[in-house]
Formats: C-alpha cells, structure tokens, sequence
C-alpha cells in the first residue's frame, strides 16, 4: 500500500463512517490510530534488499546479533534488548524482541538494524511469550503476573488483561482460537499445580475452554494432520517430559478440544517444533556435554528416540526450529551456560548435526529467522522465498468493493487462501484445493463468510502453500 493511499483514506470520510457503527468522533480516532501505524512502520523500515537472515537473541550480553543464512556470515551485536531478553519473533518484515526483565516489546527495522520502537508493557509482569493476532494485535504472556495482555499495536498500549492460570508460557494462535500453556508453578522447592491449556475465544479476548495436561506445560505446537502437541516438560524430579495431543472434536458431545494421547519422551524437554511431514522434535537442556533431542512421529504417535537414546546436539539448548526450506531444525546452544553461542544446522533426513556456525554472541539462545525482504516489498506484499511460492501484490488496493490476490507456484501443491479481519477473526476462506505449478488468482469480493459485507478497514489475506505461509495487508474502503 503506498503512502499516497493511506493518507486519501484519511481523508475519506465514507471510510471513517463504515469502519464501526459508533461515533463519528470514535471512529475519526480509532481509524487515524491505525492508519498512523502503517505509516509508521513505512516511515522506519527501509526497502533495501535484506537476505534470508537468522536473528539470535544473546541473553548474557543482551544483544540482537544475525547470520545471512545464504552466505553464513555472521554480524555479531547489531543492537541492545532490554533486560533479561526472552522472545525473537520475525513478522510483517519486522525484528520483534520481548523484554522479560524490563517489560517491553522492541521492534528492530532489518533494513537498518536499528531499534525503532519500544512498546512498554505492564512492569513486573515478566511477559514470557508473544504471538501476533491478526494484523495489530499482540497477545503476550505473563510469567508472573498470571494473565495474557491484549497489546494494540497501533496505539503502544495494553487494551486488556485476560487471567489465565498459574505461570503461561506459550501461546499458539489458530484461526479464530488462541491456546496459552499455564505451567502452574507455584514457587521454589513447591509442588507444580496442574498444568493446563486454556483457549481465547480472540474475537471476543475470553476464556472458552480449559484442558488439563500433564506437568508443566511449556509449549503447544500445531501437527499436520490438525491436532495440537502440548510439549509438558514435568518437574524436574519425580515427573518427565511428555506429549498431550490434543484433537479439536473429539470432546463430549464431539464438538469440544480434548486429550486423546499421551506420549512420553522422558528427560525433561523444553521446547517442541514439527516438520511439514509430521515429524516432531522436542530439545532437551542436556547434560552439559550434549544437548538431547527427542523425536517422534506425530501422526501416529511413534517414538524413535526418547531420553533413553537421545540424537545428540550441542549442550545448553532451549530452542529448536524448524526450517521447511532447507528441510533442517536450526538450534541454538552454547558450549558453556552463558558463554559463547553457535547455532547448529540438525539435517532431519539424516537425523544428524551437518554444520556449526562460528560464534554468533554470548549467552545465545533464542532465535527466528527473516525470510528475505525485496526492494519491491512496499507493494505491501509478501515476497519472502520465491523459489517455493510468491505471493504478489493484491489490486486494487484499497479497493471497493474486490480485489484480486494472486501467486505464483513453483510445483504442484495444496493452497489455502484465507481472510481475516485486522483482529485476528477469520472471515471467509477463499481457496483450500490443489493446483499446478504457474501464476494463479483469487478475488475477494468483500463479503464475509456468511454472505454480509465485510466493514471498511485492515484486513490480512494469508496464503499458505504446503506447510510454508505467507501474507499481505489489504484496505477495504467502502
């Protein structure tokens, strides 16, 4: 969207009135707020061609460093977290870090690798985990304060507070739903309580469910086949690491989320991510010569390798992700805890270690990865990873009242295209069937999935192809 446009929709006030049924007045300053955001992020990030890049959080020197994931060069510290760094997130060709000890969220420009916005959170609270609703919206855990904030990112500000159970940890956003592990951790030397997964209803931020789960849930990963893997790390002493599947109708009445297996790894995993192909991977801290990293298949439940004969990685690992393009898991470690980091390339095909980076920072631990940004990306579309699919420019934009979203296949594939409203809502699905290789399109003709037209505003066309996603903003202006 060009900057030309937003500002001919601040002036058009058929738009302000369309976008809610209130004021005038409250529309006027609820609309100007996002569309100020947009202009926002035009006005800092800079369209440069910026490579497929892996970003690291470096937890000991509180750092951000990177590593061009074409080249392997590394560019150690490129800018300074907050205290106590827990979060990495790449969205919308954005850097996103999640401060735990000064409560923020930073937003990191990778076309300067400059800091160019701070979003202060509630202090104390210890906000854990972040995961984007929609197209301005932030749900972030809080360790401590035992709630999930609401965080519109238009306005910096926390628009609600959602109480959840004790200590939430993780948080997966699925379509109209959003499952936050609680630990339920009681304090030093105390018995866990029961862990459980509570799930938001995010058109409305409530509570609509709870599911209870084995010991100290830390983190919930959608598989293949639609069901949701709860990676429970237990105690540390007495109860082990294992898996809760969760089926989302297989409840009473068939109509509700509940536990259908349990699957135990043993050790006491701390993370969990899974292959487009179902093959999922929990990492354990280790023993401080290796890391151990479990495996099993999460279709049917088969364990290949748990704590009793663990695939070996490197020690003092928290995080493994998964990398559909290069069909490997990228695992950060450090040789000593707190010391210098690497981040190790695990083949998934061979089940082995394949290449170790030189160090990257000090007290790596978390990472994400950019996929790359083009010069062309202020089209508003996203072009990351063309040799897989490419996603191109929706038109018109805005538009009234259709507009056509096209890509571009590589092969032959299963495509979905989904529309969702700027607060995560999902409002009608316009394609989910195979299609052959070459350039394709779809149009939406601004109506929802019940057949009513869709308000005036934001909204996110998400095309996913296989496993792999990817996105771009669209303005209805009616």
């Amino acid at each position: 969207m060009s900057r030309e446009h937003i500002e001919n929709l601040l002036k058009t006030e058929s738009f302000l009135i369309h976008l809610h049924n209130s004021s005038i007045k409250e529309i006027r300053m609820k609309s100007t707020q996002k569309i100020l955001f947009i202009l926002f992020i035009l006005s800092t990030v800079t369209f440069a061609d910026v490579p497929r890049t892996l970003y690291t959080i470096n937890a000991s020197a509180e750092t951000i460093s990177k590593m061009d994931l074409n080249s392997k060069m590394i560019t150690q510290n490129i800018a300074t977290t907050g205290q106590m760094p827990n979060k990495i997130l790449a969205f919308d060709d954005m850097i996103y870090i999640l401060d735990s000890g000064t409560s923020d969220i930073k937003m990191l420009n990778p076309g300067t690798d400059q800091i160019v916005r701070t979003i202060v959170l509630t202090p104390g609270a210890n906000p854990w985990d972040m995961e984007f609703v929609g197209v301005d919206r932030v749900y972030v855990s809080n360790w401590v304060a035992n709630t999930v904030s609401v965080v519109d990112l238009s306005t910096g500000s926390i628009i609600k507070d959602i109480t959840v159970g004790k200590g939430p940890e993780d948080i997966l956003i699925l379509d109209n739903l959003a499952f936050v592990t609680n630990t339920g951790y009681a304090g030093w030397g105390l018995p866990y309580e029961q862990g459980t997964v509570m799930i938001i209803d995010i058109s409305a931020d409530r509570i609509i469910d709870t599911i209870a789960v084995p010991t100290n849930p830390q983190k919930v990963v959608l598989a293949p086949d639609g069901r949701v893997h709860v990676l429970c790390t237990g105690d540390y002493v007495e109860h082990a690491g294992r898996v809760a599947v969760i089926d989302l109708q297989s409840g009473q009445m068939q109509n509700k989320p509940a536990v259908i297996d349990t699957i135990e790894l043993g050790g006491a995993p701390g993370d969990l991510d899974i292959t487009s192909d179902g093959k999922a991977y929990a990492i354990d801290w280790g023993d401080g010569l290796n890391g151990f990293l479990y495996a099993y298949n999460a279709v049917d439940g088969t364990v290949w390798h748990d704590s009793d004969n663990p695939l070996k990685v490197g020690p003092n690992t928290g995080q493994v992700l998964y990398d559909e393009h290069e069909e490997c898991l990228w695992i950060p470690y450090m040789k000593e805890w707190g010391g210098d980091g690497y981040v190790q390339k695990f083949d998934v095909a061979m089940d082995s270690v394949v290449w170790i980076s030189d160090v990257i920072g000090n007290g790596t631990q978390k990472i994400t990865i950019l996929e790359s940004v083009t010069t062309n990306a202020a089209d508003g579309a996203d072009h990351s990873a063309p040799n897989t699919f490419l996603l191109l420019p929706n038109y018109p934009n805005p538009f009234n009242p259709a507009t056509t979203i096209r890509f571009d296949l590589s092969s032959s594939n299963i495509v979905s295209v989904d529309i969702f409203n700027a607060s995560g809502q999902l409002i009608k699905t316009l394609m989910n069937q195979p299609m052959g290789a070459g350039q394709h399109s779809v149009q939406w003709d601004g109506m929802d999935k019940s057949g009513q037209a869709a308000a005036s505003g934001t909204y996110l066309a998400r095309v996913k192809v296989g496993g792999e996603m990817k996105s771009l903003r669209m303005v209805l202006a009616r």
